[in-house]
């Protein structure tokens, strides 16, 4: 298991594109990794399970996929995102 503690914090775009597509590749690899991160498009992107907190609490649980679909997850407008 990794864990990972915002990874593309402080990253310009390209080193970001860079991170999140060598967690894809050790995901994809079967390796559990987890998570936490303000930049809320790379996170559930590569999300298999993700959990939207606010405050201190889970607003949003569910399928990354979904979630990114979710019209209540305001990308960049809010959440802290980091890009």
């Amino acid at each position: 298991m990794l864990m990972f503690d915002e990874p593309t914090m402080g990253l310009s775009p390209i080193m970001i594109q860079q991170i999140v597509d060598t967690i894809a590749v050790l995901r994809d690899q079967g390796t559990t990794t987890l998570m936490v991160a303000q930049n809320a498009l790379a996170a559930l992107t590569l999300a298999d399970h993700g959990n939207l907190i606010d405050l201190g609490r889970t607003t949003l649980s569910g399928p990354g996929d979904e979630l990114l679909a979710d019209p209540r997850v305001r990308l960049g407008q809010g959440l802290g995102c980091d890009s």
